[in-house]
């Protein structure tokens, strides 16, 4: 199990904490989302909003697995292009690295 699963884990079990304290809440009828940027500002019907949400919903599970997809691709490329460095390079790029994340650490502070 990877570090990052823990954290996901906790905040499930937060949030199932948190449902079970909490009255349910009323089902909603429609759709629930975001039309794209300004385009509310177009005085759009709401069953032109519920298509505009369905045509989303019907995209989110393809774009997910291309961006899943993508970011496989982008590790494996990671690890070829490392592959190509010295043992002395691969120090240097550690080191290189460190001090970039502290630099930000120092700014975010």
């Amino acid at each position: 199990m990877s570090s990052n699963a823990l954290p996901n884990l906790t905040n499930l079990a937060q949030a199932q904490e948190e449902q079970a304290e909490t009255p349910p809440k009323k089902a909603r009828k429609k759709p629930r989302g975001r039309v794209p940027n300004h385009y509310g500002k177009l005085g759009l019907s709401a069953k032109q909003k519920e298509t505009i949400y369905a045509i989303q919903a019907k995209y989110q599970e393809e774009i997910s697995a291309l961006e899943k997809q993508l970011q496989e691709l982008e590790e494996k490329e990671a690890e070829e292009v490392s592959k190509t460095l010295t043992d002395e390079q691969k120090e240097s790029l550690r080191k290189i690295l460190e001090e970039v994340q502290s630099r930000k650490q120092k700014t975010a502070k």
